[in-house]
Formats: structure tokens, sequence, C-alpha cells
């Protein structure tokens, strides 16, 4: 695949279902090579024609709803005219969708070596990693992109259904059972449970895994990293249990701008309750902080 295709698959699998509310794509984990190389392909995907080739690959009217759901999170976010926010994304954006895609394709027990005990470990420190590597927003507008395209993410839900018969079972994540499996209910006994489980909390939903715990202890190192390099979804989300919410050095250098502390108090606005749990765990955490965002 290369970078352009790459980049396309991103868009359709994560960004675009990402702003539009749609299902995101789980598939073949891109790992962090592939992600990097994204996210520099970005800047020539600017050029017209090859922005026409990445709407063909995606196909007809996809990117096109995608940044329009986009810039109808950005006027919301923001006092300026989001007409004028151009471009409105980065490689960075990119790169990130990619890990966040991997870090939910490592608990995908339809992929390749779900259950081997290292393969959805490694998938996870790579995915950390490779966060790790992404520089902190160095604007206010690239911290406004990265909450305007990669927010909601967290608090996606991937559903978990078992379903059992007399003879068996099986379990399937992220997808419908075949109809063939709920056939005559009745006659073979046929019992159906579902559990749906955000993003943040996926290791609740495989407590069944050998691996569980280290799972738990390197979905939550992954996690960590996300919103270490997205401050506005970290703020905005600072009320969630898992992982514990700290104030960030990203995070605070954004608080530090007018422009940054008014994007922050309007992203936690708009969240749960009017952002009322995160601004009580930000003010438990770092009073300073608070004091900003009241």
């Amino acid at each position: 695949m290369t970078p352009a295709e790459t980049v396309a698959e991103i868009f359709r699998r994560v960004l675009v279902p990402g702003v539009t509310g749609g299902e995101l794509v789980i598939e073949k984990p891109f790992g962090p090579k592939a992600a990097r190389a994204a996210a520099e392909a970005l800047g020539g995907l600017e050029q017209t024609a090859e922005a026409q080739q990445l709407d063909k690959e995606l196909g007809a009217g996809v990117l096109e709803r995608g940044e329009e759901a986009v810039l109808r999170r950005l006027r919301r976010l923001s006092i300026v005219d989001a007409s004028t926010v151009v471009p409105r994304i980065d490689g960075a954006v990119v790169m990130m969708g990619a890990l966040v895609h991997d870090i939910v394709a490592a608990f995908h027990p339809d992929l390749p070596g779900m259950f081997r005990r290292e393969a959805p470990l490694r998938l996870l420190e790579a995915a950390t990693g490779a966060l790790g590597e992404v520089p902190p927003p160095a604007t206010v507008r690239s911290a406004l992109l990265r909450h305007a395209w990669l927010g909601e993410l967290p608090r996606f839900s991937l559903v978990r259904t078992e379903v059992k018969w007399w003879v068996g079972g099986a379990s399937f994540v992220g997808r419908e059972p075949p109809k063939r499996l709920l056939a005559w209910p009745d006659v073979r006994r046929v019992r159906r449970d579902e559990r749906m489980v955000e993003i943040l909390k996926l290791p609740e939903l495989f407590t069944d895994h050998p691996n569980v715990t280290m799972l738990s202890d390197a979905h939550a190192r992954a996690m960590t990293a996300f919103f270490a390099t997205n401050p506005v979804t970290d703020l905005a989300l600072a009320g969630r249990l898992a992982p514990p919410f700290s104030l960030t050095e990203a995070a605070a250098r954004l608080l530090a701008s007018p422009a940054g502390a008014r994007l922050c108090r309007r992203a936690i606005s708009l969240g749960e309750e009017r952002g009322k749990y995160a601004r009580e765990v930000i003010a438990n955490v770092a009073a300073d902080a608070a004091a900003v965002l009241a």
C-alpha cells in the first residue's frame, strides 16, 4: 500500500466515521512506519490532482462529508470564522488517527494473532511509542484540529456479542453474528448476550484473555500517550476514570494562551453534564488550571 493509499484508508476507517458518527472500520493494523509515511504524504495530497485521487479512492462524497462534519465541529468550538481555518487537517491528525485504529485493533479477535500472548502487547507498545513521537500542538489551530477530528474517538464503543447454543458458542467483536447461528433459537437453545464499552475501557471486554492484566496496563499507556499529544481532548475528558487525568505540559502551555484557554473552556462545556465532572477532576489535580478554566 502506498502512503497515499494509506491516507485514504485512515480517512475511510477512522477519520470520516469519527466526525460523522459512523462506524469505525477495524482491519489490518497500519503500524508506526505506515502511519508516519501517511503523515508525510498528506502535504502532497493537498495539491488538486492528488486530492481528487484521494476523493476517488474513498468513494464519491465521503471526503466531502468528513470535511463538512469537521467544519461544523470547528464552528462549535471556535469563536472565529471556522471557514478561515485552512487547511482543515494536518499530518499529525492523520498519524494519530492511524494509531488509534491500531489501539483498537490490538483487541480485535478477528485479526490474526489476537490470542497469541505477545501480539496484542507488541501492537499496543508500538502505537504508544509512535504517539510519543508526535510533538505537542505548536499552535492553538493545531490543537483545535486534533480535537475536532479525534476528540470523539475515545468515547466510541465496541460491541462484543456472545452467542451460545446447546452444543457450543462463539464470540463476535464489532460485527453481527451470522444469521445461521441465531436460527431456531428455541430448538437450539440459542442465547445472545451483548456488551458494549468505550474505547477508553476496551480491556473490560476481554477479561477472558490470558494476558488481560498486561493488556490493560498497555492500553492505559497507549491512551495516556494519545491524550498527551491531544490536550484539548485530554481536558474535555478529564472526568474519565482511566487513564486518570494529570495536567500535561502540552495542556498547561495551551492554557497559558488566552485563545487556548478559551478553546479549552468551550470544549469542556460541550462535554457530559456541560463539563461538570471534567472541571471537578481538573480542580482536584491542578488548581491553577481550574482557575484559568473557570
